[in-house]
């Protein structure tokens, strides 16, 4: 348990403070009871992975969570994002500032253990 911690501060701390996109994806969190397990920069200020556990009424459940800060999300990103999810063996959380397109929403809709949630 104490190892866990130790490694989720040391990853934490690579990430930027003054992020602005970041700071949302934290209050998102914090606000949902959402625990951070992994978090990765994928590119500075547009885009982090995570694996987070999720508070359920069945205990915590553990998702990869791609986050991404763009006005238009394509199927490519959210295939991305999917196929992220797949290689790590867990359902996935896309968060995202903006909207999806219509492309993108159809392809998610064939996908199992996806959401997407505008922040």
């Amino acid at each position: 348990e104490k190892d866990g911690k130790e490694k989720e501060t040391k990853t934490e701390e690579y990430l930027p403070e003054d992020d602005e996109f970041l700071n949302r994806i934290r209050a998102y969190f914090q606000e949902n009871g959402i625990e951070t397990e992994k978090s990765e920069l994928v590119r500075k200020t547009s885009e982090y992975d995570f694996i987070i556990q999720v508070p359920s009424p069945v205990g915590k459940l553990k998702y990869f969570c791609k986050a991404k800060g763009k006005q238009k999300l394509n199927e490519g990103d959210v295939s991305a994002a999917y196929v992220a999810g797949q290689i790590k063996g867990l359902p996935v959380i896309l968060l995202t500032t903006g909207e999806l397109t219509n492309k993108a929403k159809e392809f998610i809709s064939e996908f199992k253990a996806f959401v997407v949630k505008k922040i």
